[in-house]
């Protein structure tokens, strides 16, 4: 795991230089760009509707889990969106994906309880 966090920023490099040598340097720069703007309008709003729903539970007493999950998707999807990389942008999509935001959840879960008991195999 500790190799995973020091090879994902070359990863995520080389994909931006591959991305530049395959269409253009202009391409990879815009495609950064416009995914870093993409993610701080989600970011932004995933957080107003958060504080909604947040608001909305505290006068009627009741929290839609759903709905709070949804939010801290796109909350999650926009912090991924803004890191400059396509692995991170392909994560974003993912985690937007609800049945692929599920694959992903059981997956991470059931890694971590078989870490945790000693029968991980990743």
């Amino acid at each position: 795991m500790k190799w995973l966090l020091f090879l994902y920023p070359w990863l995520e490099l080389w994909s931006l230089i591959e991305l530049g040598s395959q269409t253009s340097a202009t391409t990879a720069m815009l495609w950064v760009l416009g995914a870093g703007v993409l993610g701080i309008a989600l970011f932004r709003l995933a957080g107003r509707q958060t504080l909604v729903h947040l608001q909305q539970a505290q006068r009627e007493g009741a929290l839609s889990e759903q709905l709070l999950m949804g939010n801290v998707a796109r909350l999650v999807a926009g912090v991924l969106l803004i890191v400059p990389g396509l692995i991170s942008d392909a994560l974003a999509v993912v985690v937007l994906i609800a049945p692929l935001r599920v694959l992903l959840a059981k997956l991470l879960v059931g890694g971590a309880v078989n870490a945790q008991y000693g029968h991980y195999q990743g």
